[in-house]
């Protein structure tokens, strides 16, 4: 690639290759302004645009957080490598650090950053020595308001070779209505890697797409596409924004139809001519200004719903309505806490018997290759009565996989304990097969249209153009320590509101893992579990069972899930299968509450996520107020003039006679 000046050049436009996923940040602390080292020192924030972009002038205007001091040495500019004049960054984990992670970052404040407005930052990134595989690099946008709280953050990921080319990386991010400043980062996300950072720009565009980047097309028929965008002015009247599709290098310039939508961001529509093979891409144009963000579209099949899901989102296992009580990880008890090397199914027969007495009926199963040794899982999972969430991911792979997981469909999909196939896990925080998913869903479509296809995502950036590529969507998003818990109820909604009503939204809750502070206890488990079944989930599946230096039968949450999975199993049927009664309602909006009919009875769960005593009046129609109440477990109840709930309680009413 040749090399172009740093000055006086265009942002060149590229399909976008990386997800940019948003989510809260963490804080650094006190912040490093000068550091005394043997090349240039790092200086303070500059109050202007961003500076020394190239790293011509060494580390001049960057900085580094005090939590990386030991990092002396592994952040410097070089002439090693360069995309354009003579110096770029070095970022290198292969340096022993005082203290840390295996993060190596770089920083450059700007002020005066538009509230509300949407920035685009690029970088280019090549990889160096060291690594295993591909070589992941990261580029980020942090905004800060006035009284230096860190609101929001997004990362762009790239994967790179080692010692491979230049590559873009970029990060799309609309600043808070509090914002006055943003930090920009290069890191280093690797362990005992190199990566080579170069000619950052930050700009604000006049257009952008925000969602989604990735569409689908049905190969021979013409396709509807909407994309949300964001403009730096309002549109007027007489704007005539384009969606333009380029096909076989063959560019077009589609009239849009425009929506207001919010504040300077819209819907624009349009039909795409019907293509045979190929993919379209997407950009938006007011007149000569575009996009720095593309989309992309892959191909599709007209009828997607599988035989195993029904109409309405639940799944149907071996023919019947199935809510999974699952839980990740169940194997190998002996390896994880032995330090037995086999990873055979003698591993699993302890778990699968103990986790069935726990009143688990779901497992996350075994990524192996070998086609023999998955059959033996299965056959366990099947004696113990658990069905099986199939992972064809081994080593993190898609594409590499793929030939292997259409091996395995072929020879299992018939098998009584196979619940789904799983593409790949979080797949929106791996860049590496992130444009591969598509292709394997199409693949293992056609090849098994009976059993669901599952992806688990823990990102809500795009989140619809997600769902074109997963019949079952598990998202997971894990408040402790330190969130709220509501980040559940979040998250669970925005999946129910952008999936297709045969799809299941199914929720991964946090039971803990190797890290202090992540297990909950009861009373925040069971809540968590109360806000997915309220906003929709017809699944709920534990992380995790073992973790390394993690056992969850050794924590204080492992004597209360049987009872909170006879909990969940009393409502499944009620969640699955029930009517939505929108007109029973409480008047505390820090309260959820979901009412659902079911065989003569109304199910009411209601939940208090907060750390705080709650009240609340109840509203119910006419037809229910005065009918017997009772608990799940039967006991007769009155309802008094305002309920009352401790902090972070859980219940279930039910009206109508008790079930028998």
């Amino acid at each position: 690639m040749s090399a172009i000046p740093k000055k006086n050049r265009n942002v060149a436009i590229f399909p976008i290759s990386n997800l940019q996923v948003r989510h809260a940040t963490r804080r650094w602390g006190a912040w490093l302004g000068v550091l005394a080292l043997a090349w240039a020192p790092l200086e303070a924030a500059t109050p202007s645009r961003l500076k020394n972009p190239g790293f011509e002038d060494g580390l001049s205007r960057w900085s580094l957080p005090a939590a990386r001091l030991g990092e002396i040495g592994a952040v410097a500019a070089t002439e090693e490598a360069a995309r354009s004049g003579r110096r770029s960054l070095r970022l290198d984990t292969s340096i022993p650090r005082e203290r840390g992670g295996p993060t190596t970052m770089l920083f450059q404040t700007i002020h005066g950053i538009e509230p509300g407005a949407i920035y685009y930052l690029t970088g280019w990134a090549k990889g160096g020595e060291g690594g295993r595989g591909s070589i992941r690099a990261a580029i980020k946008l942090e905004y800060y308001n006035a009284e230096g709280r860190n609101t929001t953050g997004v990362n762009g990921y790239q994967s790179l070779l080692a010692n491979g080319e230049w590559t873009r990386v970029q990060a799309v991010a609309r600043a808070d209505v509090d914002t006055t400043h943003v930090k920009i980062y290069a890191r280093n996300m690797e362990r005992k890697a190199v990566v080579f950072f170069d000619d950052f720009e930050f700009s604000q565009p006049d257009v952008v797409i925000l969602e989604p980047t990735r569409l689908t097309h049905l190969p021979g028929r013409e396709s509807q596409v909407t994309l949300k965008v964001w403009t730096r002015d309002p549109l007027s009247a007489e704007a005539r924004p384009e969606i333009i599709a380029t096909h076989e290098e063959r560019e077009q310039r589609l009239p849009a139809k425009v929506r207001e939508i919010g504040e300077r961001t819209y819907e624009l529509s349009t039909t795409l001519p019907a293509i045979e093979r190929g993919f379209y891409q997407l950009n938006v144009a007011l007149g000569e200004e575009r996009s720095p963000v593309v989309a992309r579209t892959f191909e599709t099949i007209a009828q997607r719903k599988p035989e195993s899901l029904s109409d309405m989102g639940a799944i149907l296992h071996n023919g019947k309505p199935f809510f999974p009580i699952g839980i990740y990880h169940p194997q190998n008890h002996t390896w994880y806490r032995l330090g037995a090397t086999t990873n055979d199914v003698e591993g699993v027969v302890e778990d699968y018997r103990r986790l069935a007495e726990m009143g688990f009926n779901a497992v996350q199963g075994n990524a192996t290759r070998n086609l023999d040794r998955l059959g033996r899982f299965l056959d366990e999972a099947h004696r113990h009565g658990l069905a099986v969430d199939v992972p064809l991911y081994e080593g993190g792979q898609v594409r590499r996989n793929l030939s292997n997981s259409l091996e395995k469909i072929h020879r299992f999909k018939d098998h009584p304990a196979v619940l789904n196939w799983k593409i790949s896990d979080e797949p929106d925080l791996k860049p590496s097969v992130i444009d591969e998913v598509p292709e394997a869903y199409l693949a293992f479509k056609k090849a098994d249209p009976g059993n669901p296809v599952e992806i688990t995502l823990a990102t809500d950036y795009a989140l619809d153009g997600w769902s074109q590529f997963a019949d079952i969507i598990q998202i997971n998003r894990y408040p402790l320590p330190g969130g709220a818990l509501t980040r559940v109820s979040e998250y669970t909604r925005l999946a129910v509101e952008q999936k297709q009503p045969w799809q299941n939204v199914s929720y991964v809750v946090q039971s803990g893992w190797g890290k202090e502070g992540t297990v909950p206890t009861r009373d925040e488990l069971r809540s968590m579990i109360y806000l997915a079944l309220i906003e929709g989930a017809k699944g709920i599946w534990y992380y995790t069972m073992y973790d390394p230096g993690f056992d969850l039968s050794q924590t204080p949450i492992w004597p209360h899930l049987k009872e909170i999975n006879a909990e969940i199993a009393a409502l499944s049927e009620p969640v699955m299968l029930g009517k939505h009664e929108p007109n029973a309602t409480l008047d505390n909006p820090q309260l959820f509450s979901r009412a659902v009919e079911h065989e003569g009875r109304l199910y009411l769960l209601l939940t208090n996520p907060e750390r705080s005593a709650q009240k609340a009046r109840l509203s119910l129609p006419a037809r229910w107020a005065s009918t017997p109440v009772h608990t799940l477990e039967g006991e007769p109840a009155e309802i008094p003039a305002e309920l009352v709930f401790a902090p972070v309680e859980s219940r279930t009413l039910i009206f109508g006679p008790p079930r028998p």
